[in-house]
């Protein structure tokens, strides 16, 4: 999932990736100022959870996210 922060500045998105995106890992999420610059990583390096969908809250100072946590 991709999202625009309210202000215009960030992009939200979900990366199956790790912090130095390297493919195989569950889902993250990462902001990516639209300035230019890396993307930073948002949600816990070591979550044993997988990032389904987000979005920004409507102000932008938040980040809604729905995750899988698996069956325990």
């Amino acid at each position: 999932s991709l999202a625009i922060s309210p202000d215009g500045t960030q992009l939200l998105f979900r990366a199956a990736a790790s912090e130095a995106m390297e493919g195989y890992h569950n889902g993250k999420l990462f902001v990516l100022p639209l300035a230019g610059g890396p993307p930073r990583l948002v949600t816990p390096a070591d979550a044993l959870f997988d990032v389904a969908e987000a979005e920004w809250s409507k102000d932008g100072t938040a980040i809604y996210f729905v995750a899988n946590l698996g069956i325990r």
